[in-house]
């Protein structure tokens, strides 16, 4: 099995940013810095491209696009939670559904 390289870029990094540092979670900022810092340090980054599909989340437009020009140049995932909130295709899945990817590994 390969390695899980996330894909990111400055929106991405935002919005995780901002979600792991909500009161309701209660993690440590320092422990939330150090996660950040090696995610980025894993990660690969890419553009935001063009897309053609409706996204219904406004906020989650950058997901799909990002996931959809690292898709030009080489197989990608998006994993989430919300299938509903992203366009049926079979390169969006849940993270059950990603771990049975990587099982065929």
């Amino acid at each position: 099995m390969g390695d899980i390289i996330p894909i990111l870029n400055d929106g991405i990094i935002a919005e995780y940013e901002d979600v792991l540092k909500r009161p309701k979670f209660r993690f440590d900022k320092r422990a939330v810095q150090v996660f950040m810092d090696d995610l980025k340090r894993r990660a690969v980054y890419a553009d935001v491209g063009m897309i053609d599909d409706e996204v219904p989340d406004p906020k989650d437009v950058v997901f799909y696009a990002v996931l959809m020009e690292k898709r030009r140049e080489e197989d990608a995932y998006l994993v989430t939670g919300n299938l509903k909130h992203f366009p049926m295709r079979t390169y969006i899945v849940t993270p059950r559904e990603m771990l049975d990817i990587l099982g065929e590994y």
